[in-house]
C-alpha cells in the first residue's frame, strides 16, 4: 500500500496525493506499507534510490541504525506489534531534507492513521521534514508504553497472585516466561532505538541543523524510560519466580515431613508385628496367656507415643 502526502507553502494544507504528481515545491511524505515491487521501482525512480537498497525494508531482523549518505540519510527504527501477539518489527525511514521522508515497512503501523490525522489537524508540522521526523519517531516510540500498560497489568497481577497460587495449587510459569521473552526482546530494540536517536542528537544526520537535533532529546528521554520500565519488570519477574520455586520447594519440604511421619507411624507396628511373627521356639512372650494383647498394646502405645511427638514437631 503507497500513500503520498504533500504540503505546499507555508500557508497550504496537507493533501493526499498520487506518487507522479509530486511536484517538490513543498514537503512530502511517502509512505509505503508491504509495497509490490512496482511500487519499489517507482519509488526507486522518483527518489533516486537503488531498488536493491529500499528492498532491504523487508528484512525482519534489520538492526535500529541511522546511517548517512550524500543524497539522503537512512534511519532504521524498531516499532512494536500487537496484532497475532507482541512483536518487535523495523521500520525504514530515508530523510531527504527539506525535501520529506520516505517511509518503508513490512509490517502495518498501527499509528500511520493517527499521524495522517494529525497532520491534517496541524499542518504548520509538515514545513519542516525534521520537525515530521521528530513526530514520527516519537509517536512509533509513545506505541511501547501502550503496550507496557498492559503488561504493567499482567505483572502486578503475577505479583499478587504469586503467594496464594503456591499455597493451594501449581501456578503456571508459561505466563512469566511469555512476558519476560517480551521484555527481552523489547530490551534489545528499544537500546538500538535509543543509539539511532543519540546519533541524531550527536549530528550524524548532516541534513539538520543543531537547534533542529536537539529537539530529539525528548524522544531519547522516552527511550531510557522505557528501559528503565523493562529491567524493573524483568526485576519483578525474576522475583516473583524465584519466590514461587522458593514456596514450592518449602511446601514440597512439608509434604515430606508429613509422609516421613505417617511411614513412622506404620513402621513401629509393622517392626513389632514382624518380630513376633518369626516363629522361634524360644520366644518367651508366645508362652504368654497375655502375649497377644500385650503386643496389640505395645503397637497402640508406640503410635500414639509417635503421634504425640510428630504433632507437637508441627510434622502433622
Amino acid at each position: 500500500m503507497l500513500r503520498v502526502f504533500e504540503k505546499r507553502g507555508a500557508s497550504g494544507q496537507v493533501k493526499e496525493i498520487s506518487l507522479d504528481k509530486i511536484s517538490h515545491a513543498g514537503t512530502v511524505w511517502i509512505d509505503a506499507h508491504s509495497p509490490t515491487k512496482q511500487e519499489l521501482e517507482e519509488i526507486s525512480k522518483k527518489v533516486d534510490i537503488p531498488v536493491s537498497e529500499l528492498a532491504e525494508y523487508d528484512d525482519p531482523d534489520e538492526r535500529p541504525r541511522v546511517y548517512e549518505k550524500d543524497m539522503y540519510s537512512e534511519i532504521v527504527f524498531a516499532y512494536p506489534l500487537q496484532s497475532h501477539g507482541v512483536r518487535v518489527a523495523p521500520v525504514f525511514v530515508f530523510f531527504f531534507g527539506r525535501q520529506g521522508i520516505l517511509t518503508l515497512h513490512r509490517k502495518e503501523v498501527s499509528s500511520t492513521d493517527r499521524i495522517i490525522k494529525y497532520i491534517n489537524d496541524h499542518p504548520a508540522l509538515m514545513n519542516s521534514s525534521s520537525d515530521f521526523l521528530h513526530y514520527y519517531l516519537d509517536t512509533l516510540t509513545s506505541e511501547y508504553f501502550h503496550i507496557f500498560d498492559s503488561l504493567s497489568e499482567s505483572v502486578d497481577r503475577l505479583e499478587a497472585n504469586m503467594i496464594r497460587s503456591s499455597q493451594k495449587k501449581a501456578m503456571s510459569t508459561e505466563q512469566i516466561f511469555s512476558i519476560k521473552r517480551i521484555l527481552i526482546m523489547f530490551h534489545k530494540s528499544l537500546v538500538a532505538n535509543r543509539d539511532v536517536i543519540s546519533g541524531i542528537e550527536k549530528g550524524y544526520i548532516k541534513k539538520m541543523t543543531k537547534k533542529e537535533t536537539e529537539r530529539f532529546r525528548d524522544i531519547y528521554n522516552d527511550t531510557v524510560q522505557l528501559i528503565d520500565v523493562v529491567d524493573m519488570h524483568r526485576d519483578i519477574l525474576t522475583g516473583v519466580l524465584e519466590t514461587y520455586m522458593t514456596t514450592l520447594s518449602n511446601n514440597m519440604n512439608e509434604v515430606m515431613k508429613k509422609l516421613t511421619a505417617y511411614a513412622s507411624l506404620i513402621l513401629v507396628p509393622t517392626l513389632i508385628s514382624g518380630i513376633y511373627g518369626m516363629n522361634f521356639r524360644y520366644m518367651p512372650e508366645l508362652d504368654w496367656r497375655i502375649g497377644y494383647p500385650f503386643a496389640l498394646g505395645l503397637m497402640v502405645i508406640s503410635v500414639i507415643l509417635l503421634y504425640i511427638y510428630f504433632k507437637r514437631k508441627d510434622w502433622m
